[in-house]
């Protein structure tokens, strides 16, 4: 495995097998892991004369929770398929059966 990092900071960019040849050249190192030592995917490295040096771990922000409305719409808008099928026959029919369909959706359960 190979771990590249900025030359000009030390951050880690890449880990993989092939380094992508827009990453070749000066401004790139490769950082070698301590004997014994694995990487760690749940931490920051940085390298300090071509050693990896493992950092703090890494916090993960938890994601928002959806609002109540978007599940609720989810299950109450007709399928993909009814949808296309609503499209064609209003492109033929001149109506607006889709429109309507989406718009009742969204009216009964509107953003919060």
């Amino acid at each position: 495995m190979i771990h590249l990092f900025k030359a000009s900071d030390g951050s880690w960019i890449f880990s993989g097998t092939t380094p992508p040849s827009n990453m070749e050249g000066s401004e790139y190192v490769e950082g070698v892991l301590p004997e014994g030592e694995s990487w760690d995917y749940e931490y920051e490295y940085t390298c300090v004369n071509g050693v990896a040096t493992k950092g703090n771990k890494v916090t993960i922000p938890e994601l928002p929770e959806e609002p109540a409305y978007i599940e609720q719409r989810k299950n109450e808008y007709p399928s993909m398929d009814e949808q296309l099928d609503m499209q064609y026959w209003d492109s033929v029919n001149g109506t607006t059966t889709w429109k309507d369909a989406i718009k009742a959706v969204k009216d009964k359960y509107p953003k919060e």
